[in-house]
């Protein structure tokens, strides 16, 4: 069990414990194995939290070496002096687990994680947390190539919040599933306040600073405009058009718009969305959906209070991110007929086309069933609802409500 305190300070009247075993399973699987295991997702999604629990319930009887780089007494230390230190903490005949969270802190630190993979006078097992824009850069991959594997820690799902704490699946929409606002689910203004605050103050400042951009103005434009566009068909030229349209400056490329979205993306902030080729079965790149890292922080980009008016949106991000979660690689779909399906979900050579839609009802049922039934491929197809209204009918199509799914009471 995990434990999560908000503004740095541990209220134990305020403490919610939290299991997170799905990712503590998943580290556990490459637990021991010879690659550099790289955690990652959002600023303030858990990952910290996820890497004492491991230790606890792993590594209580084994040589653990942990730092965390966030301590002022940290911060002036070098990577010479980090490598140094860990070699002089390190035993023979044994693995030394190596946890360094929040290691871009570290100038140059990949040098010392090289160093401590290619040592063979000791045997380490290391494990790494970080901002996401420092460890998605291009540079790393390419010096990590072939050594690491990336495991992704996605916010609390609302089957794990409704287990602990029996929140309501609209509280869930609107306030997502970040570990440090768990414990004021029923403080609906701190939440919003402390929601604007991560985003603006914490993750987008994190991007601008790691990737050096100078034309913030225009990283802010083209987040604003992909937080309008969530769940819809865009590319570069749409989010270029509408910036030439509705901006005062216009000194920028198409080039540079490519870059900044990418950045934004490696962040986590937003999430890339394919198109799917049913013939070649691979992955358009012309055009994409995008969603958000965390359905609170979409909320507190797009406003609170029109919560209703996106309601569609929101659903649809619920699904996105809890497919993802489950370790589903995500796809959507636009065949030259413009027969839409919202998600294609791979995962272990098998697909499912799934349709998701607030409510199921007389009016729409040809659309969201009849959209998957023009869609000729031999895998399983659902529809996914809150509510429903309308007469199911037996045509293959599996329907299904979203808060059965989501707690686990029902798959297909």
């Amino acid at each position: 069990m995990i434990y999560f305190s908000v503004f740095g300070k541990t209220n134990y009247n305020n403490i919610v414990f939290i299991g997170r075993e799905n990712e503590i399973h998943q580290m556990n699987e490459w637990k021991d194995k010879h690659v550099i295991k790289v955690i990652t997702g959002l600023r303030r999604v858990g990952k910290s939290k996820i890497l004492q629990e491991f230790i606890k319930d792993n590594l209580s009887s084994s040589n653990v070496i942990y730092y965390d780089f966030n301590k002022i007494e940290l911060e002036k230390l070098t990577y010479p002096q980090l490598y140094d230190e860990i070699i002089k903490k390190s035993k023979n005949n044994q693995t030394n687990y190596v946890i360094l969270d929040e290691i871009q802190e570290i100038t140059n630190f990949e040098k010392c994680i090289i160093g401590l993979y290619e040592n063979t006078t000791f045997k380490f097992d290391i494990y790494l947390t970080g901002s996401n824009s420092h460890m998605f850069s291009s540079e790393l991959r390419t010096l990590f190539s072939g050594r690491k594997i990336e495991l992704s820690i996605f916010p609390l799902s609302y089957n794990e919040l409704f287990r602990s704490l029996k929140i309501s699946l609209n509280d869930y929409l609107k306030f997502g599933g970040l570990g440090v606002i768990v414990s004021y689910y029923s403080n609906e203004q701190l939440i919003k306040k402390y929601l604007s605050e991560i985003f603006n103050d914490t993750i987008v400042k994190d991007a601008i600073e790691r990737y050096k951009i100078k034309n913030t103005r225009l990283f802010e434009a083209i987040l604003e405009y992909t937080f309008k566009t969530i769940g819809k068909n865009t590319n570069y030229s749409n989010i270029f058009n509408y910036l030439k349209t509705n901006s005062k400056k216009s000194n920028y490329s198409l080039s540079s718009i490519i870059r900044m979205n990418g950045q934004i993306c490696e962040s986590m902030i937003l999430m890339k969305v394919k198109y799917f080729d049913n013939k070649a079965k691979s992955e358009l790149s012309n055009k994409a959906k995008f969603y958000c890292g965390d359905l609170g922080l979409l909320n507190s980009k797009i406003n609170f209070s029109v919560f209703d008016s996106f309601r569609g949106v929101r659903i649809e991000n619920l699904i996105f991110l809890e497919l993802k979660k489950r370790g589903y690689d995500v796809f959507t779909y636009c065949d030259k007929n413009n027969t839409e399906i919202d998600f294609i979900a791979f995962k272990e050579n098998d697909y499912t086309y799934i349709q998701v839609c607030d409510e199921l009802n007389n009016d729409n049922y040809k659309r969201e069933v009849g959209n998957l039934l023009k869609v000729k491929v031999a895998f399983k197809k659902v529809v996914l609802y809150l509510t429903n209204t309308a007469f199911l009918e037996e045509d293959g199509v599996k329907k299904i409500e979203i808060s059965r799914w989501l707690k686990n009471e029902i798959d297909w």
